[in-house]
Order: structure tokens, then sequence, then C-alpha cells
């Protein structure tokens, strides 16, 4: 019995050594020029990518071949687990469309470190649910590359993530782009990523950018760990959270264009990156700037500019933001004190019992619902 027990043992350990040689030897044939071409077919922003010394790009290059082929292994000059742990989420996510790999991965280094993937879905699973994205985003995805502007464009996915995605935990992944834009339920990350991919599809760079947010109400979830977007829009940085941008509250449930193209420095009132984020060189907000409910000075005129926007667009909400503090303050105090949102919106004649307003310190934004 004991002879039979250690003969099984013998037999697993060959299995497993020549298992593992036969993987090394498989993974040697893979040819670096052919991993840097299919590397290179991707022509999307890869944010992270951009950070890592050229070692470590050679790294990302390879694990990100294995993800796009399907390989079932490669070989690393990388020894270190934890680093190429690190590298492997950049990976991950620089990357939205490859959504059906494990949060896990194998390796062995007995002779060489090989990498090992765990495939979550089959290549012919893959090959459907790309398939149902492209024809469940392919519509808008078009319209918005018929906006005359960036800023337009990203406006008009921002509106769609919104419109479409329901806040909601699911059983399974809702980390990912299938639960965004198929099953339109999904938490901050399946938020955050399907953003990404619908600007990457129309030429915009954006990165994904995790951490915690630094504000806790009932209408922003995500408050012990959070996911949002990074994007650049006429050379610059700015960021924006459609998980935020989409109010729940019932008594004011809209699009909320207050985390749509924040500056750093309203970001980082907001929220703690845990990763590579950049600073915002034009500070202000290139969107309330476009739409002209920017208030540089105090100017009631803008106020009542964005009451007729609201009007013309029949959402009945005006929004604006404010440039500094002291401009801020005195709209509030008026708001309050001199009845200011009654008599614009009379004066509009759009006052109602139901009228009220809201007002966002953090970032300066005022928003009036009648």
């Amino acid at each position: 019995m004991i002879k039979k027990f250690l003969l099984i043992i013998i037999v697993f350990f060959l299995i497993v050594f020549f298992g593992y040689r036969f993987l090394e030897s498989q993974s040697d044939k893979v040819d670096s020029q052919e991993i840097l071409e299919i590397y290179q077919q991707d022509n999307h922003s890869q944010y992270f990518y951009s950070k890592l010394n050229e070692k470590d790009q050679e790294t990302y290059r390879r694990i990100y071949y294995t993800f796009v082929n399907f390989s079932r292994s490669i070989p690393l000059e990388e020894s270190n687990s934890d680093k190429v742990s690190n590298i492997f989420q950049n990976v991950l996510d620089d990357h939205p469309e490859i959504y059906y790999i494990n949060s896990e991965f194998q390796y062995t280094d007995t002779h060489k470190f090989i990498f090992i993937p765990k495939f979550d879905l089959t290549q012919e699973q893959v090959e459907k649910t790309n398939q149902a994205i492209q024809q469940k985003t392919s519509g808008i995805i078009h319209e918005a590359t018929q906006q005359k502007d960036d800023i337009q464009k990203a406006k008009l996915l921002y509106d769609y993530i919104i419109k479409n995605v329901e806040y909601k935990e699911q059983v399974g992944d809702d980390q990912k782009i299938p639960s965004a834009l198929l099953d339109q339920k999904s938490v901050c990350a399946g938020y955050a990523r399907a953003y990404q991919y619908l600007l990457h599809q129309v030429n915009i760079s954006c990165a994904y950018i995790t951490g915690d947010s630094k504000i806790e109400t009932e209408n922003r979830p995500g408050y012990d760990g959070h996911a949002w977007n990074m994007v650049k829009i006429n050379g610059d940085y700015y960021y924006c959270d459609t998980t935020w941008g989409d109010t729940v509250d019932d008594d004011m449930e809209h699009t909320c264009y207050a985390y749509f193209l924040m500056d750093s420095e309203d970001m980082l009132k907001c929220y703690q990156p845990d990763s590579a984020y950049e600073k915002t060189s034009e500070l202000g907000n290139p969107y309330f700037r476009s739409v002209d409910g920017y208030m540089g000075r105090y100017d009631e005129n803008v106020l009542s500019r964005a009451i007729q926007q609201g009007l013309k667009n029949k959402t009945r909400i005006a929004e604006i933001k404010c440039e500094n503090q002291a401009v801020y303050e005195r709209v509030k105090r008026n708001l309050k004190s001199d009845y200011l949102g009654y008599r614009l919106l009379t004066k509009n004649k759009c006052w109602s019992d139901h009228s009220f307003y809201y007002c966002m310190d953090e970032l300066k934004v005022i928003e009036l619902y009648y």
C-alpha cells in the first residue's frame, strides 16, 4: 500500500515537472518581433505602459501577448513576482477590452520565470461577447464620431453610460465592461472601464484611475474604494466620474456634469488616487466654459442662461460652476437671502413650489431644480 502511494506521488511530481518543462520549451518559441507586432496593432492610448521603463515595457508586451492570443504561458525576463503582478494590473487597466482574464495568475520560476494566465472565458465565448458589445455600441460610437469636437464626443458618451447603466452589484463579475455595456448593471469599475472603452473607440485618450473617495454621501457610491477616468482633451488632462455623474437620489435623479471634465485640483478634492495621474495645465472646467455655465466673476446672467438651457433640453435643471470661492459664496448667499433662484425662475416663467437648489462645496458647483 505504501509503495503504491509513493509511486503515485512520484508520478504526480514527474507530470508536474515535465509539464512545466513543456511550458518552458513551448514558451521559448515565442518570437520577440512577433510580440511587438501584435502589441503595435492596438493603437489606443495606454497610459500605464507609457509610465514603465524599457525592461518593464517588454514584460508588459509579453503579458499582453498571452492575453490576446489566448496563450498558455510565456517566459519573462522579470523574475520578481510582485513586479510582474503590478505590470499585469497595468495591462488590464490600459485595456478594458481584455475583460476575460482572471485577476489571479500562476507562474513557475524553477529555471526561468514563466507567466501562466488564467482565462475566465474561452476564445469562442469572448468572440461572441465582443460581437454583442459591438452591436450594442455601434450606434452611439458612430454618433460620437459625428460630433464637432472631443468635448462633445466625451459628453455624448458620458451621457450614454449614465442613461443606460444602473449602479447595482451583481452576482458574478460586475467589474468589467460586459456588466455595464450588456447587462446594464454595474459598479464603479464597470462604469469607468466601459467609459474608457467607448472613448478609445473614438480615439480619445482615456485612463482607468483607482483610489478612494474623500466624500461620503448616499448618492455617491464607492466611498471605500472607487474608480474613475482621466481623459486627454485638447492636449490637457481632465477627470470624469460616470458613477457619481449618475445621480441616484430620488429627489434629483439626473446626469450631473459636476463630475465631467474636472481639473486635477477639483479631482483631488474628491478623491485620493492610488495610481499615477497627471496635473491639469489649464485649470477650470472646459465643459462649463463651452456651455457658458462658468462664472468667472459674479454675473446673474450666467445662471439665467443655465435656466434657459434647462428649459430647452427639458431637464429643468440649471447647473453652473464658479471659478473661485468668493464668487461661489456670493451666489450661495444670494440664493438664500436675496431669493436669487426665485427671482430668476420667475423672470424665466418657470418657478414652481417644488423648485430648490443644491450646492456642491468641494467643486463650487450649484444646481437649481425647477
